[in-house]
């Protein structure tokens, strides 16, 4: 008797475990479905994000008498004066050059900027220029650099605060039609990007850059030149030989670069060549020795070399007065001229500490005959 019950009990338990166990197992398809829906709502806004680099716009052009894609990536935050950024290949470039500029611009190593990515329809027909016999002969590269200078530009200028400065972009032959438009509409561009650039070998095009080179005057001008230490030798040597050619006329009133990158074949340079040329391009005056621009931090000789490149410090705080590259900077008087060449400056017109410091405190160094000074007090 004692025995049977025993036995009752264990069934009725094993019936109840086995109950609750079915229960679970009904349960257990919505319990998948809220793990599902939990984890794939933060995957998917993930995957949106990749879809936020930028917008697409179509532009009708009247010179090229087609319509245009253009790609167009915008910071967060719009002063006026914004310099514009042209990525040629738009394509291929646009969204390597956007993240670029996004992590320069979010490290404060260059200022906030629109990047326009032109998209090609026909890339031989707009980027190859045409000679007639040593000089460029109009063709469909002028038409192209029309539609970029005079229709793209203004476009940009009507939708977006930008300013007065203006980058020309784009990596091989694109790298060659930015040097193109630096000879051929130097006032369409303040600055020219050219990466592993073609037609370096060619006698034509190099002596119209040193013909280009030899009349240019006004504004400074900045140019890069890059490429990759692996790349094919009509490349490598015929960028050497365009950074040669900056560097061989002294006297141009352009900021010039060029550099090699190691290791970097024709189609792997970009990413570290347009990194490195927009991060020259955002660089702070060089510190001073003495005076009291030595005092200035590197955030603030960095906002100096903006306010005179372009044209704003894109900071609302006060700019302090002094920079370690003073002479250069717009700060002087206008009587006052001064010259750039290559990545110095120097003065056209003698300067004085007095014309610089013009209520200088009287125990402030002044220059006297023989290279006497007078010393502060004690």
């Amino acid at each position: 008797m004692q025995k049977r019950g025993v036995d009752a009990r264990h069934l009725r338990l094993r019936a109840h475990s086995l109950e609750r166990t079915m229960k679970v197992n009904r349960r257990w398809p919505v319990y998948l479905a809220l793990i599902l829906v939990g984890s794939v709502g933060p995957y998917a806004s993930c995957q949106d994000f990749h879809l936020t680099i930028g917008k697409q716009e179509v532009l009708e052009s009247k010179i090229l008498g087609e319509k245009r894609t253009i790609l167009v990536a915008t910071p967060p935050r719009m002063p006026p004066g914004l310099p514009l950024l042209v990525v040629l290949d738009g394509e291929g470039n646009f969204t390597k050059v956007a993240i670029i500029v996004d992590h320069l611009v979010g490290n404060g190593r260059l200022p906030p900027m629109v990047v326009a990515g032109v998209v090609n329809t026909n890339r031989g027909r707009d980027l190859m220029p045409a000679f007639e016999g040593g000089a460029f002969a109009p063709g469909p590269s002028d038409k192209f650099l029309a539609f970029l200078a005079d229709e793209l530009i203004p476009r940009m200028a009507g939708e977006y605060p930008i300013g007065k400065y203006r980058i020309l972009a784009g990596h091989s032959n694109a790298g060659m039609f930015s040097l193109y438009a630096f000879i051929r509409r130097p006032d369409a561009f303040q600055a020219n990007i050219a990466l592993s650039p073609s037609y370096g070998l060619d006698d034509r095009f190099v002596a119209l850059l040193e013909r280009a080179l030899a009349k240019s005057g006004g504004a400074p001008r900045f140019v890069f030149v890059g490429w990759g230490g692996d790349e094919e030798p009509d490349i490598a040597v015929g960028a050497l030989r365009f950074a040669k050619t900056f560097e061989g006329t002294p006297g141009a009133n352009v900021e010039y670069h060029y550099e090699v990158f190691p290791g970097e074949t024709h189609g792997s340079v970009g990413m570290r060549a347009f990194y490195r040329g927009l991060e020259l391009l955002g660089q702070p005056d060089p510190p001073a020795a003495f005076g009291p621009a030595r005092y200035l931090s590197e955030a603030q000789r960095r906002r100096h070399a903006w306010a005179r490149r372009f044209g704003s410090s894109f900071d609302d705080s006060k700019l302090p007065l002094f920079s370690a590259s003073f002479p250069c900077s717009m700060e002087f008087p206008p009587a006052r001229t001064w010259a750039r060449s290559g990545t110095h400056c120097k003065p056209t017109t003698p300067m004085t500490s007095a014309s610089i410091l013009p209520n200088r405190p009287t125990w402030l160094p002044r220059s006297r005959p023989g290279g006497a000074m007078r010393m502060p007090p004690g």
